[in-house]
């Protein structure tokens, strides 16, 4: 096996890893041990798959896969540091660079950097990755509703990733699509069940 089907393998593999994780964590009951488990399975599997996703872009030229695993290893970084502490000067700059990258991956369509159908799911993801990343600037202590959106982000990456490599049969749009806008709607019926409070360490 070759460095691209090794990566390959383990690009898959991973993914699938991560949305079992992410199955177990969001089933379990929030801030429990099942939940951490599985969240720590999830931020595991995503790692390791937006890793070999990156070497796979590079061994095989590719903007558009390329900045899809460096979004989505970001919003992993940002869920994960949304819980566990306050922010840090470093956790500025993160979010300050995520915006940025947000514009950019607006921006690489209109310049023509990727295809036209790449560069509408760039869009669609840019916007998102701005929004996060101005939102994170004014973060001032752990926030469960930052927690619940930036990993409810990622897991709809996960999901879009193992549904582009799996379902050929679908228009690429949707497999790209689908999960976010399904997704998007899950994240929403569950920040209902946590209203706005106080973050936690915020004065």
């Amino acid at each position: 096996m070759g460095a691209t089907g090794f990566l390959l393998a383990v690009h898959i593999a991973s993914g699938v890893v991560a949305v079992g994780g992410a199955g177990v964590a969001m089933g379990a009951a929030k801030g429990g041990v099942l939940h951490r488990w599985g969240g720590r399975v999830f931020a595991t599997g995503m790692a390791l798959a937006c890793l070999a996703g990156l070497g796979l872009a590079l061994i095989k030229p590719s903007l558009f896969l390329g900045v899809v695993a460096v979004f989505s290893l970001g919003l992993v970084l940002l869920g994960w540091r949304a819980i566990v502490a306050a922010p840090t000067g470093l956790d500025r700059a993160g979010a300050a660079l995520f915006a940025l990258l947000g514009v950019a991956m607006i921006a690489s369509g209109p310049l023509g950097l990727v295809a036209r159908g790449q560069g509408i799911v760039l869009a669609v993801f840019g916007v998102l990755a701005l929004v996060l990343g101005v939102d994170d600037l004014a973060r001032r202590g752990r926030d469960l509703r930052r927690h619940l959106q930036r990993m409810g982000g990622a897991v709809i990456a996960a999901v879009t990733a193992v549904l582009v490599v799996n379902g050929e049969a679908l228009p690429e749009l949707v497999r790209w699509l689908a999960p976010t806008v399904i997704g998007t709607a899950v994240i929403i019926a569950t920040l209902r069940r946590y209203p706005p409070q106080r973050s936690v360490g915020e004065r």
